[in-house]
């Protein structure tokens, strides 16, 4: 058994230094459980990185900086969910591989690459795709990287995801367009790029969801 838990904490352990402070912070929210938990891992990451964290006065100048704030405010509201605070990544940065990712429901970290790299709308459809992670709850869920064996379910969140910021933003094409450039393949935690661009220009997708969204009346999660 003493073998078993130290094969068990070498494999968790070399999985969290592969992908970085986001997994390790993930790994808080499973094993201690609670908003608390996450908030005071999160705290740490920002201390302990601060230099990887450009300043807002850097942040402003970035192109379309401000509509990306704009759109954030607007989707949050549409999905009924607190704003989260955006924070720039410097482009040296290697705290998450993803273009941007949600840390905690208060904290959504965006690459500086990102604003060159995409259009106004394809910077729109992946804020509403990470915002719709927290809307959806995925946030309190276990996360991927610690029990592969989900992997069916965890895919399945990553569609819902996109399918619920398509619905918020009313633009499968520019989500869509996103994937295509990335040409990711399958993993343990999200299905492949050509499999997610696929379902997004599969107009039931989207007409499904805004139906089952139109009952839902939308409320602050707290």
């Amino acid at each position: 058994m003493a073998k078993w838990h130290e094969k068990a904490r070498t494999r968790v352990g070399n999985i969290l230094n592969e992908v970085g402070w986001v997994a390790r912070v993930k790994a808080v929210e499973f094993w201690a459980g609670g908003r608390a938990a996450r908030a005071v891992a999160a705290n740490k990451l920002l201390h302990d990185y601060r230099a990887d964290f450009r300043s807002p006065e850097w942040s402003v100048q970035l192109p379309g900086y401000d509509r990306f704030l704009a759109d954030v405010q607007s989707l949050s509201a549409e999905l009924g969910i607190r704003p989260p605070n955006v924070k720039v990544l410097a482009g040296y940065s290697s705290l998450t591989q993803s273009i941007a990712s949600v840390l905690t429901e208060d904290l959504l970290l965006v690459k500086e690459e990102a604003f060159f790299e995409y259009t106004p709308g394809q910077l729109k459809g992946i804020a509403g795709h990470e915002l719709a992670h927290i809307a959806n709850g995925d946030m309190d869920r276990i996360p991927a990287m610690l029990v592969p064996d989900l992997r069916a379910a965890h895919h399945k969140r990553e569609y819902a995801a996109d399918a619920l910021a398509v619905a918020v933003t009313g633009d499968p094409e520019s989500l869509a367009s996103v994937f295509e450039r990335s040409r990711n393949p399958a993993s343990h935690s999200h299905p492949s790029s050509r499999d997610r661009v696929r379902k997004l220009r599969d107009p039931q997708t989207h007409t499904e969801r805004l139906k089952s969204r139109g009952g839902d009346g939308g409320h602050e999660r707290g």
